[in-house]
């Protein structure tokens, strides 16, 4: 009677370890099953804050006579109005907690672009009253629609370490159910060959996914670059102390990218970024770290001489003003790179960034398909700069850009 109930003791152990085992691996599946649903949302949130930008720079180019177009402006301004107007809840049950902390600043962006729609409507070259009604209502969005972008990337990676996390829980119990199994003698002998080969077949499967997700959450899923947040990992080493010396920092951004996607459609859009990937990967060669920011914005670290960064970024516009071919259509971008300096003193990555995003604007704003470099600090606006004159001269002070 006794050793009876020591069997069902052994029995009902294995089979509660088993219960528990089978339920954390369906809570992998089914954390693993909505990556491309979950991705998919996360995309459309974060293109947000790149049509804004797109916008405002397009509006303040139309009204100081820099070659954009009044179709320009409605476009891009069509395009933000659908970007903050997307249903992005339309599913039954959204999982990104993003949209829930960001919907009252969505609805509020919403609101703000009817009432600047007729003030669009009416701008005009020259017109820098509506220039200015329209800067004051989108200014308040510039630093939230980031906030956005940042909290949907941290998201991403949370929910990447969430899955990792339950896959170890599961092998870890999977090792615990071997052991009882092994204890449990001749009664469970063929119990443990099964589970055995079951254990070393999900054990192998767990660390392949765990791997797979690793890859996922520092990958572009359409190049196959480094993505943002492997990007900002490696650029912590520099405010880590880790990686020292002189390093450049160059941002790179497509143009004319947005009318691929107007004329030629997303397929083709697609073809241009990998392609545009391809050759900024031969351009950097392994000289330096080659990220894909998001939508058509890539970045490149390099290490050496000032020379060494002009050189990769006037190879890199030659290279990407080179024709792509899509079906029976060639379709020809450019490129415009901003450059930030970072010499043996203690300048932060952060810094860097934002001199770099400011030495890309001015490169676009002087006519694209051109570098600029940072040459100091710069503390001024987006609307101060968009008022600047292009004309560098030689002799400007280090706080100036230093265009080629």
């Amino acid at each position: 009677m006794f050793t009876r109930l020591k069997y069902a003791a052994v029995i009902f152990s294995v089979a509660v370890m088993f219960a528990c085992t089978q339920w954390e691996l369906s809570s992998v599946r089914r954390l693993s099953t909505d990556t491309a649903f979950f991705t998919g949302q996360l995309a459309e949130i974060t293109r947000l804050d790149k049509e804004l930008l797109q916008f405002r720079l397009d509006a303040t180019k139309f009204v100081h006579n820099q070659g954009v177009s009044k179709d320009d402006v409605k476009m891009s301004f069509d395009l933000l109005w659908a970007r903050v107007n997307t249903q992005h809840d339309k599913f039954l049950e959204p999982r990104i907690a993003t949209l829930r902390t960001y919907q009252a600043m969505l609805e509020s962006f919403s609101e703000a672009l009817v009432k600047i729609d007729s003030t669009v409507a009416a701008l005009e070259p020259g017109g820098n009253d509506n220039l200015g009604t329209i800067e004051a209502a989108l200014t308040p969005f510039t630093q939230p629609t980031r906030l956005m972008n940042e909290a949907a990337y941290t998201e991403m990676y949370e929910r990447s370490v969430q899955t990792a996390v339950s896959q170890r829980h599961t092998m870890q119990g999977l090792d615990r159910l071997q052991w009882t199994l092994l204890l449990a003698g001749a009664a469970g002998f063929f119990i443990l060959l099964r589970q055995l080969r079951r254990g070393e077949q999900l054990v192998g499967d767990l660390r392949a996914r765990e791997t797979e997700i690793r890859t996922m959450a520092s990958t572009d899923h359409l190049t196959g670059l480094n993505n943002r947040r492997y990007f900002d990992e490696r650029m912590q080493e520099i405010d880590d102390g880790t990686w020292s010396g002189e390093c450049h920092l160059l941002l790179v951004d497509l143009d004319g990218f947005k009318q691929v996607n107007d004329r030629h459609g997303h397929e083709a859009g697609d073809i241009v970024l990998k392609e545009a990937a391809a050759r900024l990967l031969r351009t950097a060669g392994n000289e330096g770290l080659l990220v894909r920011l998001g939508g058509d914005e890539f970045a490149i670290v390099i290490a050496g001489a000032t020379d060494n960064a002009a050189a990769i970024a006037s190879a890199a516009i030659d290279s990407l003003s080179q024709p792509i071919l899509f079906a029976a259509n060639s379709i020809t971008i450019g490129a415009s790179i901003g450059i930030a300096t970072r010499g043996t003193g203690n300048r932060i990555a952060k810094t860097m960034m934002h001199e770099a995003d400011m030495a890309l604007y001015e490169a676009k704003a002087s006519g694209r398909n051109r570098f600029c470099y940072f040459g100091g600090t710069l503390a001024r606006e987006l609307g101060e700069l968009s008022h600047r004159p292009h004309n560098l001269s030689p002799a400007a002070p280090p706080s100036e850009f230093k265009a080629s």
